[in-house]
């Protein structure tokens, strides 16, 4: 199974290829090679749904640990790693962080790839007669703008979250650029320079978090998502703990100043 997860990113893009390749006078075979490809997207995206919510089912009724999760499911990788993948792309240090090809199917992200597949089918078929020329370049970029999409869910890896974002931007590029309305250019650079300036901040905060969880505290160096979010987590705890601890220690001292004035007053 989670082999379909790998399939659900590649088929687009090679598709892509395939429609790019065919040229412009392939109008009609590029249509329904973009249709095909489409609606098998959405067969794999429904079979990965239903087979995520069958294995949460056999764990039980939802309670600690159990039911609908957030945790990575079906991840492609090691079989004995059931939470990891060992296709690490960029290392970092040596404790065995890195950059990693890290993608799977949680209790949020099923259904957004259910539906990102879904909502393509229509894109196709509302576009079969509107889109006259250059036919093979629009759909080509309507496929890979599906790989970014499908991507930006299935990433477990904060870094491969972003690249895979901005994937996103190029073929909405073209697409706002050559296909949209009268003042289309002036909408493809006004998209493309505003949500690529965001985005990098949002890169910033990202890293900046990474490193702060790292050299903050006793935390490795890591980029996957569901690490970070127990990191942020074991953060929180502590900040918790201690402000409760100066609570109870501002509430002690205020107590017993209370208490040393009103034996004063007495004496």
């Amino acid at each position: 199974m989670p082999t379909l997860l790998c399939c659900l990113l590649a088929l687009p893009l090679a598709s892509a290829v395939v429609v790019a390749l065919l040229g412009p006078r392939q109008g009609q075979a590029i249509r329904w090679i973009s249709l095909a490809c489409t609606l098998v997207c959405l067969v794999l995206a429904i079979i990965v749904a239903v087979e995520f919510v069958r294995l949460s089912g056999l764990r039980g009724q939802p309670g600690p640990g159990e039911g609908l999760t957030f945790q990575p499911e079906m991840v492609p990788g090691d079989p004995g790693a059931r939470h990891a993948t060992n296709w690490t792309l960029v290392p970092v240090g040596t404790t065995g962080a890195g950059i990693q090809f890290f993608i799977g199917i949680d209790g949020l992200n099923v259904w957004l790839v259910a539906l990102t597949a879904l909502l393509l089918v229509p894109s196709v078929l509302v576009s079969w007669t509107a889109i006259e020329e250059r036919v093979h370049e629009f759909y080509a970029w309507l496929l890979v703008l599906e790989t970014g999409m499908l991507g930006v869910f299935l990433a477990f890896d904060i870094i491969l979250f972003y690249v895979f974002f901005e994937l996103t931007l190029v073929p909405l590029f073209f697409l706002i650029g050559i296909w949209g309305g009268p003042q289309r250019q002036y909408a493809a650079r006004k998209f493309f320079i505003f949500t690529l300036a965001g985005s990098l901040i949002t890169l910033l905060g990202v890293l900046g978090v990474v490193l702060t969880l790292a050299l903050g505290g006793e935390q490795r160096l890591t980029f996957a998502i569901p690490e970070l979010v127990s990191q942020v987590d074991r953060q929180t705890h502590d900040l918790d703990r201690r402000v409760r601890e100066a609570g109870d220690r501002l509430q002690a001292a205020v107590k017993k100043g209370d208490g040393d004035a009103r034996r004063s007053s007495r004496g």
